[in-house]
């Protein structure tokens, strides 16, 4: 069976509405290979396309005579190769900057958090030292003793902050996305704390 009538067969099969599967299977039984059978589909595929309001106008202007001898050019190659390579650039970097396969933003954010981790542990060190009670916001330490308070890099929204017993304790909670790390507890220094982590 030539190519146009392996495609031709293809296409009244699927007008019948057999599946891809049993119309594989089918020709394959009838002594056609996977490649075949792919070429064919493919280039029902290819014809589909160029039927597509959008696409039927690009390949009438590709196929133009006059069109695709100026495209034949060296220069012209080069140039729209370049241009494939600034697509598939630009493409690449917007893949990483949404999805950071890596986790190299994340990295970046808990680089942050830690470094507002330790600022307001030292805000509220300094605070307790002013006051001899730990503030019942964060937004107490500003502008005294913090000019600007931290948030978090992902959201800008606060960090979890709980002023406990009476102003002698707080938790401080940071969400980090590489590392878990937990809550901070804090106690003066005369009274432990076995359930929380000391500054």
């Amino acid at each position: 069976m030539q190519n146009n009538d392996l495609i031709s067969t293809i296409k009244e099969q699927f007008r019948q509405g057999q599946s891809g599967a049993t119309i594989r299977k089918n020709l394959i039984l009838q002594g056609h290979t996977d490649r075949e059978i792919d070429k064919a589909i493919g280039t029902i595929q290819h014809e589909a396309i160029k039927q597509l309001p959008v696409f039927s106008h690009f390949f009438r202007w590709f196929e133009n005579p006059q069109i695709h001898a100026k495209l034949n050019t060296p220069r012209m190659t080069a140039l729209i190769l370049a241009g494939c390579t600034v697509v598939v650039l630009v493409l690449l970097g917007a893949f990483l900057l949404l999805f950071d396969p890596f986790n190299l933003q994340a990295a970046q954010r808990d680089k942050q958090r830690g470094a507002d981790l330790e600022l307001l542990k030292d805000g509220l060190t300094h605070y307790y030292t002013l006051h001899n009670r730990y503030p019942s916001a964060l937004t107490n330490l500003t502008p005294d003793i913090l000019q600007n308070l931290p948030k978090d890099p992902s959201n800008e929204k606060e960090y979890e902050y709980a002023s406990m017993d009476n102003g002698d304790n707080f938790q401080l909670c940071i969400t980090f996305e590489a590392k878990s790390v937990p809550c901070i507890y804090r106690t003066p220094p005369d009274v432990t704390n076995p359930s929380g982590k000391n500054l």
